[in-house]
């Protein structure tokens, strides 16, 4: 086992869904009966270690590291967030705001994504899908160069719920 170094790493906060475990197996969901098939949301660190990313030819080499990605540590019913096209999420560097956007921003709405997605391939339970952000991200906010020893809060805000 060998040791990974670089110096060029950088985090940031993304909301993911969580299949229900009801639903096994799904397949073609339409974008309006996505929602049936989330149990619930969570938010992810997306670590991402540049130079590792950009000597190889997809993102995965950079983003794919064992201690990549961790979640939670709490699942949210959709009925506890409303619209989760709506939340205000923020991720900290040693208590510095690094990334503060709304879910609105992410690239791909949750329902559309899971249609796009369940028309190529089966999505299997439980399963929780990454959805990217288009601003505040590590690569383009100048702010790269995490270490080990930093430590990364996040936190995700219901903006408005409905009655």
């Amino acid at each position: 086992m060998f040791r990974i170094s670089s110096t060029s790493t950088s985090t940031l906060i993304s909301q993911f869904p969580v299949l229900q475990e009801s639903a096994l197996q799904v397949s073609d969901v339409p974008a309006d009966q996505a929602h049936r098939v989330i149990a619930g949301f969570t938010i992810c660190n997306d670590v991402s270690v540049r130079d590792w990313q950009f000597r190889s030819p997809t993102m995965m080499m950079g983003k794919g590291f064992d201690t990549h990605g961790p979640l939670g540590p709490w699942i949210v019913t959709p009925d506890e967030i409303g619209d989760p096209h709506e939340l205000a999420i923020r991720c900290y560097v040693n208590g510095e705001k690094r990334q503060d956007t709304n879910t609105k921003h992410m690239i791909f709405d949750c329902f559309q994504q899971i249609a796009h997605l369940t028309t190529a391939f089966t999505l299997e339970s439980p399963r929780t899908l990454n959805r990217a952000m288009a601003i505040g991200v590590g690569l383009h906010d100048g702010a790269n160069g995490n270490t080990l020893s930093d430590v990364v809060t996040n936190d995700a805000i219901v903006l408005a719920q409905s009655a």
